[in-house]
């Protein structure tokens, strides 16, 4: 099994093999958040003292984890406040400093979309879950080149976090 991933039913009924899901444990998920909150904010944002605190301010409002599909505008569209993915939360702090991830994650994959992860069955982009699914903001900020070793990013996180 994949490391952070868990099983979930049964992949092939009849031979009673697990399935793997696509969503990983939810401390997996945490960390890669962290990693990629650091990463677009300290790389991406014109100002990181607004994202980091827009990020912050969502604590106690975003309450509960919910990946749904939902239909928004577009662009800077949202889901309910109290509701979303951790994708959710950087996307709403970049929004705080006038950067619609929404929007631009949508141009890029319209452009690229072979760039980005397959794994969802889409023959195409789609600016309602694009900018919520982690693999498609790791692939963006990746092609603008703000990829860095991982040892660095903990670091990092670790410094800021004293």
């Amino acid at each position: 099994m994949k490391a952070g991933y868990r099983e979930q039913g049964t992949g092939n009924r009849a031979s009673g093999e697990p399935r793997l899901v696509l969503f990983p444990s939810p401390v997996f998920r945490f960390l890669r958040f962290l990693v990629l909150l650091f990463l677009a904010g300290s790389a991406f944002a014109q100002n990181a003292t607004t994202v980091v605190a827009a990020a912050r301010s969502q604590v106690g409002v975003t309450l509960h984890y919910d990946p749904s599909y939902v239909r928004i505008p577009f662009p800077m569209g949202d889901v309910p406040m109290e509701r979303g993915v951790c994708a959710d939360v950087i996307v709403r702090a970049f929004r705080a400093d006038g950067v619609d991830l929404q929007a631009l994650i949508h141009e890029d994959m319209h452009k690229n979309f072979s760039a980005y992860p397959h794994v969802w069955g889409l023959r195409g982009p789609d600016s309602n879950i694009d900018h919520r699914r982690v693999p498609n903001l790791e692939t963006y900020f990746r092609r603008r080149g703000m990829a860095m070793p991982i040892t660095a990013v903990v670091l990092a996180i670790a410094l800021a976090t004293l």
